[in-house]
């Protein structure tokens, strides 16, 4: 099956404040009172797989519910999945289950000293990524068995006992500024696996595989001197020159 858009939303807030569009995102703006607030698709899913960014402001705290009742609470009557500013709130306020990725209740997102990733320039040790700045999330529900992937990387994987076996999917804000985009579901058999990354699969007869997918090797670099770094410069250097350019990105 195909992944398709979630359109079509229920509840308070479904078309006017505090859930809005701005033609690019669906936005959360807090509530005077400061409650949280709830919107939930119109359809239900039971084995699903669910794609979505989100993006946090300063402190923020949200949710996504999955399998939940019509105007049920997703901690109690589904399941939750929190997400949240890790950095902000890391030493104030949170529960270790209620950092992103995490399956409320159920299972606290994997976290890992001294995590260096690319849109970092500090050591950490969560997956999700600074405040205004958007996440990747699939969350995925085949049986009692759900997992949840954040920016590339599986942070929790846990079977969920107790929890009824379809329901809506639904947003949460809280008291901070949130947004989501491109939320698509793709519904699946009860036995679905995912597929195998595609570079670790045999290719056709005939084809020889440049890549392994585990480790670097046939990569190569390339050096930023005299900036090389940049195509168009390789595109005009000579083959001499582009093998003299190659060694020393070989040697760093």
């Amino acid at each position: 099956g195909e992944f398709n858009p979630v359109c079509g939303y229920m509840g308070r807030g479904a078309n006017r404040k505090p859930f809005c569009s701005d033609g690019y995102a669906l936005c959360y703006t807090p509530a005077k009172d400061g409650k949280p607030q709830k919107i939930y698709t119109k359809k239900e899913y039971d084995n699903f797989v669910l794609r979505f960014c989100y993006l946090v402001s300063t402190n923020a705290q949200a949710d996504v519910g999955i399998r939940t009742p019509a105007n049920g609470c997703p901690l109690k009557d589904g399941i939750e999945i929190a997400l949240a500013d890790d950095f902000g709130l890391e030493k104030t306020s949170l529960a270790a289950d209620q950092f992103s990725g995490s399956v409320v209740g159920f299972k606290a997102s994997r976290r890992e000293p001294n995590i260096r990733l690319d849109w970092k320039h500090e050591s950490g040790n969560t997956y999700a990524k600074p405040v205004q700045s958007w996440n990747m999330v699939e969350v995925r529900a085949v049986g009692e068995r759900v997992t949840v992937m954040l920016n590339g990387e599986i942070v929790s994987d846990v079977e969920v006992k107790g929890r009824p076996a379809k329901g809506r999917i639904v947003l949460v804000g809280k008291d901070k500024a949130v947004k989501w985009m491109h939320l698509r579901v793709k519904r699946v058999c009860p036995n679905w696996k995912p597929n195998a990354c595609p570079c670790l699969q045999k290719g056709p007869e005939g084809f020889t595989r440049l890549f392994d997918g585990k480790t670097l090797a046939n990569w190569k670099g390339v050096t930023t001197e005299e900036s090389f770094d940049r195509p168009w410069v390789r595109q005009a250097a000579t083959p001499e020159k582009r093998a003299e350019m190659q060694k020393k990105a070989d040697a760093l």
